[in-house]
């Protein structure tokens, strides 16, 4: 019975310590508002805070040396996304531009 109690602690205490939590809240409300951002679920939008909390970081790291680079970066309405997603939208893309492309040389 003791230990069944103790591990309960112990795992209440280290699964609290793990729970990622929002940071810039009112930062990351402001730019949900601003590019009309809505998610289906509270996990969701966890997760695409995460994603846009580090894309915030990373920007803020390479500013603070754009000396060295030669230019800056902004966060603009993909913030909230990775890589694979971005691909996703830019191949969606490329594919809608093909179409167009191709059925504008047909007429």
């Amino acid at each position: 019975m003791i230990v069944t109690v103790v591990a309960v602690l112990c795992f209440l205490s280290i699964s609290s310590a793990v729970q990622p939590k929002y940071e810039f809240v009112e930062e990351w409300q402001l730019w949900k508002s601003r590019h009309e951002k809505i998610y289906d679920t509270h996990l969701m939008e966890l997760e695409r805070h995460l994603t846009w909390l580090s894309n915030k970081k990373y920007i803020e790291q390479h500013n603070a040396n754009s000396h060295i680079f030669g230019f800056e970066l902004a966060m603009n309405n993909f913030g909230d996304m990775v890589g694979n997603v971005l691909c996703l939208y830019a191949h969606a893309l490329l594919c809608v531009m093909i179409a167009l492309l191709t059925y504008s040389k047909i007429l």
